[in-house]
Order: structure tokens, then C-alpha cells, then sequence
């Protein structure tokens, strides 16, 4: 993958709905260059099962507020 990336001059990774571990040698090659969003508050609202519309609806039930 970090030969792909360079090969076409990536120079940041954005993840957002990821649902895998990234490797660590791709960590390393982008240390600092890499963001991870989440649709909500974290921990609050993270771990096993929080993704996708779960999320939402979970931060709705609690009533939060933006």
C-alpha cells in the first residue's frame, strides 16, 4: 500500500468509516499525516458495533446536542 500511495504522491491519509486496522508500516510511513474521523463524541460514542447510522442513533437516544 505505501508504495502505492507514494507512487501516486499521496501526501495525507483521511480515513473516515474505516472498519479495519491500518497497518503499522503504513502508520510509520505517514506518522502525523494520517486523520481518522467518527460521525460523533469519542469514547462516548466508539468501540465495537459504533458505526454507520448505529452511531447516530445512538447519539440521538442520548439526546446530545451539537
Amino acid at each position: 500500500m505505501t508504495e502505492l500511495l507514494a507512487a501516486h504522491e499521496i501526501d495525507y491519509i483521511v480515513l473516515a468509516g474505516f472498519l479495519r486496522l491500518v497497518s503499522p508500516a503504513l502508520v510509520e510511513a505517514y506518522r502525523d499525516r494520517i486523520v481518522n474521523i467518527h460521525p460523533a463524541l469519542l469514547p462516548a460514542y466508539g468501540g465495537k458495533g459504533m458505526y454507520g447510522d448505529r452511531v447516530h442513533r445512538a447519539v440521538l437516544a442520548k439526546g446530545e446536542k451539537a
